[in-house]
């Protein structure tokens, strides 16, 4: 068995997209986040984030597409897959390293950049939506004293 048979048996499904048959062009590319994120600054790694992953592309298509018609059609691994799939595990990367240790760590079974932000939007958005509704309570209380 030659070195990379090796490396890609230990560690599997990190190496290829499952079900991929070609080789994956990446053309789009994504800037890490200017910021990383911590505990306090999840709306502006979000905001210096989001641009960036909103042009990237990340839609994911069909694992498989149907070639020919009738009862010639056969269902074959789609190439459009294997190109997102690599761009996708490209991304979850950059976010990943985009984080405090302690935020990475409970990442861990996300497997998709969009699993991530999902989570990590669920983590810190109700804290800031709850600092935001305190801030106007704050500024509406002021106004009423002036």
């Amino acid at each position: 068995m030659s070195s990379s048979a090796q490396t890609s048996k230990a560690l599997g499904p990190l190496l290829a997209p499952p079900s991929a048959t070609t080789t994956a062009t990446v053309t789009t590319s994504v800037p890490p986040p200017a910021v990383r994120l911590n505990r306090s600054n999840f709306m502006l790694w979000r905001t210096l984030s989001l641009p960036n992953l909103s042009g990237a592309g990340l839609h994911a298509p069909a694992k498989t597409i149907v070639e020919g018609t009738g009862d010639a059609a056969v269902t074959v691994a789609n190439p459009a897959y294997a190109t997102w799939w690599t761009q996708d595990q490209r991304v979850l990367g950059l976010l990943l390293s985009s984080m405090d240790d302690d935020i990475a760590c409970q990442m861990i079974s996300r497997t998709t950049a969009a699993a991530v932000w999902e989570a990590v939007h669920a983590m810190f958005g109700a804290q800031n939506r709850a600092n935001i509704r305190h801030i106007r309570r704050q500024i509406q209380s002021l106004r009423r004293t002036t």
